[in-house]
């Protein structure tokens, strides 16, 4: 790793570990520009936030979201796919349908699997 790098990188303040960063998700090319919200009434801001919530919300779950290759590859497939409030093809109904069955995936494979912290813990006590 580059001393660039490794400076980027914050350490627990208790343990010396790295913490975890939020991923970062590469914005479509074709997503409109950032809107000025403190300039909107409020019958204009809560149009702008139920318009642009379902994309809003996918995008938070893929940068937040520990997720395996295929379930990633699934949501940016759905993001790239678009809800028809902001240019897309799929209706609201059928963007929420497949955004909580992608979520019920990624809870299914993360209750299968044994968390990482657990492994770290049993490490130290032996």
């Amino acid at each position: 790793m580059s001393p660039a790098a490794l400076a980027s990188i914050q350490h627990c303040p208790c343990r010396g570990r790295p913490t975890l960063q939020p991923r970062r998700t590469p914005r479509p090319a074709d997503t409109a520009p950032p809107v000025d919200t403190s300039r909107l009434s409020d019958a204009e801001l809560f149009r702008h936030y139920e318009r642009t919530a379902p994309v809003d919300d996918l995008r938070f779950f893929l940068s937040h979201a520990r997720l395996s290759p295929g379930l990633r590859a699934d949501g940016e497939a759905l993001l790239a796919i678009g809800c028809r409030e902001t240019g897309g093809a799929l209706s609201r109904s059928e963007w929420y349908r497949r955004l909580t069955a992608l979520q019920d995936r990624w809870r299914r494979d993360t209750a299968d699997g044994p968390l990482p912290e657990i492994a770290e813990s049993m490490a130290e006590a032996v």
